[in-house]
């Protein structure tokens, strides 16, 4: 709806700056309608198009901020003040602060000007009690979304019905974890000994894929009659380097004319590649081969969400992985690679047919989720809100008594920032490599301050400097067990009611695989500053 007139709308343009292609894109609404005279269009760019309003069965919406090609909508219900006259008698229906999961209670007003609550369950009163106005609970909750940039408002009843969830499956309760087996948290394991992970820049992480790929390509008498071939990964395009793992794709399918293969991405490729010859070119050659593009959404149907989970599934064998499928040009980065012992592989396989591509239920995918985090791989789970990953990085972080790495892309969660201080306090040497702090310095005030009270107990080191970039995200508690995927520290992913929603996966590990991590992050810290040295001292 346009100034009250009905429109269709066409398709949305995300138009990029010519100059910078660090500017957030341009976005142009192209509408159409009807009419006695024929056919009627009109464009819209920003601002004027956030006048526009989209009706669904979810209430009005208007456009909002856009990340990886997508779109948040924001609702105008939450913008709209409601009013209710006090008059004597008056009754309507609400919820109450701090009973939001209560369900609705019928509000009457007395004679007095006082405020009677009554809870009504199958028509029957359980009970009845004074309340004051402010008591009233407002009908959104405005919570802080880092993904889109801003702040936005989610359903109350959603809010505390997250916020629940997340304490049922928080580690507040559990004692200080000793790192022997037999007193872990029961719910996690480790992958089963034999695989260890493996430390490439991105050209060499683009050849792993497709050597992996080539590798599973040709059959053997074991092979299932119906081969499957899925990818998750955030982005896949076949420009520059990334081009090997389609040409490997293509390879598979020649070899391999009856498999199921699916590409499950939230685009292909950056924005400036969208809508371009290229792009077209290259969206026409997965369809020739019949490689199946899934946009990643939810059981919502449109809802979009983010797949940041990298992993590539053939039959019984997976590969997971940190990076995307994309041209090392312009930023190099350093990522980890591990294939999944066989138990594991098909558990992870199961889970992506039925909860990835499949639609099961919640329950469901809590038992399949539950299941592979037996075997030491972890999820978080978008659609169920289930974050595993997020409990096995407490787990860690709480659980360290003599030592804790923590590597990762971006830091961007005070509450994360102030555990890590506090186990600093503790005792615990804290060793912190981030590439990307919280844009309003909260975390970085809070470090940079304990740095100096504690000394050499925490240091923070930053990264954003490396070559190659780290990409990867690690926790290695007393160098016994450790975590290695794709989640970092976001408060999206601590509890995931803020909507900057995203699939998640990575492993936990033990053993000579935590040994073998702890050397590739040592090699690469003291490869980089022996690189910076030698060029500081060519310079002088």
């Amino acid at each position: 709806m346009l100034d009250g007139v009905q429109w269709q709308v066409d398709y949305l343009e995300a138009i990029p700056d010519p100059l910078d292609f660090t500017i957030r894109p341009r976005l142009t609404l192209h509408l159409t309608r009807w009419t006695r005279k024929g056919q009627m269009r009109q464009s819209i760019n920003e601002p004027d198009n956030h006048r526009v309003i989209f009706p669904s069965a979810r209430g009005e919406h208007t456009l909002g901020p856009s990340k990886h090609g997508i779109v948040r909508m924001l609702p105008l219900a939450s913008r709209r003040r409601v009013y209710k006259p006090l008059a004597p008698g008056m009754t309507f229906e609400a919820r109450l602060r701090g009973r939001e999961l209560f369900g609705p209670f019928l509000i009457e007003a007395q004679k007095d000007g006082q405020l009677v609550a009554q809870h009504v369950l199958d028509g029957f009163c359980l009970v009845r009690f004074a309340v004051a106005p402010n008591e009233i609970a407002s009908s959104y909750v405005r919570v802080n979304c880092l993904d889109f940039g801003g702040c936005f408002d989610i359903d109350a009843f959603l809010y505390c019905e997250d916020k629940l969830r997340c304490r049922a499956t928080s580690v507040k309760a559990i004692k200080a974890m000793r790192l022997p087996t037999s007193d872990r948290d029961p719910m996690f394991g480790t992958l089963s000994r034999g695989p260890v992970p493996l430390l490439t820049n991105g050209l060499d992480h683009l050849v792993i894929f497709e050597k992996f790929i080539r590798e599973c390509a040709v059959p053997f008498p074991k092979t299932p009659q119906q081969r499957r071939l899925t990818i998750l990964s955030l982005s896949m395009c076949d420009q520059g380097d990334a081009k090997i793992v389609v040409d490997a794709l293509i390879d598979f399918r020649k070899q391999n004319p009856h498999a199921i293969m699916s590409v499950v991405v939230s685009k292909l490729g950056p924005t400036v590649y969208q809508d371009t010859p290229a792009c077209r070119e290259y969206v026409n050659l997965l369809e020739r081969n019949q490689i199946h593009i899934d946009m990643f959404t939810g059981v919502d149907g449109p809802t979009r969400q983010v797949v940041h989970a990298k992993a590539i599934v053939i039959d019984d064998r997976t590969l997971f992985s940190t990076g995307a499928i994309v041209d090392t040009k312009p930023i190099d980065k350093a990522d980890y690679c591990i294939e999944l012992p066989p138990t594991a592989a098909k558990a992870f396989q199961v889970y992506m047919q039925e909860a990835i591509l499949g639609g099961v239920s919640n329950e469901r995918r809590a038992h399949l989720g539950s299941q592979l985090a037996s075997l030491g791989v972890i999820i978080n789970d978008l659609i169920a809100s289930l974050t595993y990953i997020s409990r096995a990085q407490h787990t860690l972080l709480r659980g360290a008594r003599r030592d804790l790495l923590v590597s990762v892309s971006e830091l961007v969660d005070p509450r994360i920032a102030k555990l890590l201080v506090r186990r600093a306090a503790n005792g615990v040497t804290v060793t912190i490599q981030v590439r990307e702090l919280d844009a309003d310095v909260v975390s970085s005030r809070i470090l940079a301050q304990a740095t100096r009270r504690y000394g050499k107990r925490l240091s923070v080191e930053d990264v954003s400097w490396w070559e190659p970039r780290p990409h990867y995200n690690a926790i290695i508690a007393d160098d016994s067990l450790a975590y290695l995927g794709t989640s970092y520290f976001w408060p999206t992913q601590r509890n995931m009611i803020h909507q900057g929603r995203s699939l998640e996966n990575g492993v936990l590990l033990e053993g000579e695989a935590v040994t073998v991590l702890r050397e590739q992050l040592d090699k690469l810290h003291d490869r980089t500053y022996n690189d910076k040295d030698k060029s500081d001292s060519d310079t002088a």
